[in-house]
């Protein structure tokens, strides 16, 4: 600092180089006035505090994050990431807020960096979920995205695969394949398989025993009937047999209409 004399009464303090607050925030000196006949008055203590101004952006500590997690959990948090703020003042020095910038991504993120899921992950559905994060200081100054991968790992689950939960069947057709694309997973159980037995139940939901439809009246089974001709003569069933496949490998037969001419 120095000190420029305006006139016999007033002199201003002037700074002879920039300052900066993040190198240094106060400055403490003594001043004292010299008469023009050599005469020195008391001293004066000078404060000076530098205020600062929103420069820099927060910067994270890591350049990307990478995390690996099991599907179908909820996690508490699954990676957290950090920014800091070169600012020297808690206004615009402190990271207040963290946001994911990516799109319909089921994570959310907290104030502190944390982040975690808000829906189980589906190894089949994605295998790795791409963040863009950033970070906010106190004075909304917007940092560089990084970037967070986080990858899904798959889960063996021992049981059948593949079987549909609903079989049409049309009657007459002959015979089909049930389940063509079943395949039973043993995941990592020590087992060399030599022959596998599997059995099938068929079972019906409503019927007591035989067609429920040999029970009805000639009305009733025209009421009925799908398409009726102008002479109320052949009546046609169009249907097809629904089965339904439950967890406890039942399967459930339920009757629509059978394909016949009465």
């Amino acid at each position: 600092f120095q000190i420029v004399l305006k006139n016999q009464i007033e002199a201003e303090l002037h700074a002879r180089k920039v300052l900066n607050c993040e190198k240094r925030k106060n400055y403490k000196f003594d001043i004292a006035a010299v008469s023009c006949s050599g005469d020195v008055s008391d001293n004066a203590t000078v404060h000076i505090s530098v205020v600062d101004i929103n420069e820099y952006a927060p910067t994270f500590l890591d350049p990307s994050y990478v995390c690996q997690v099991d599907e179908g959990r909820l996690y508490e948090e699954i990676v957290r990431v950090e920014a800091t703020d070169r600012d020297c003042t808690p206004k615009f020095g402190d990271v207040c807020k963290y946001e994911i910038l990516t799109n319909d991504q089921p994570f959310i993120i907290d104030n502190e960096g944390a982040i975690r899921n808000t829906e189980p992950l589906d190894y089949e559905r994605s295998h790795n979920h791409i963040l863009s994060v950033v970070a906010y200081d106190c004075g909304m100054k917007q940092s560089v995205p990084v970037m967070v991968t986080i990858k899904v790992n798959r889960i063996c689950k021992l049981g059948w695969k593949g079987i549909p939960e609903r079989i049409d069947y049309a009657a007459g057709t002959g015979r089909e394949d049930l389940f063509p694309d079943a395949e039973l997973e043993l995941c990592d159980v020590p087992c060399n398989v030599h022959n596998l037995e599997t059995k099938l139940s068929l079972a019906t939901s409503h019927i007591g025993k035989g067609c429920d439809r040999d029970t009805y009246s000639v009305q009733s089974q025209r009421k009925l009937c799908v398409n009726n001709n102008n002479n109320n003569n052949d009546i046609e069933y169009n249907c097809t047999i629904n089965f339904y496949w439950t967890p406890e490998t039942t399967v459930a037969i339920k009757e629509n209409e059978h394909n016949s001419k009465h």
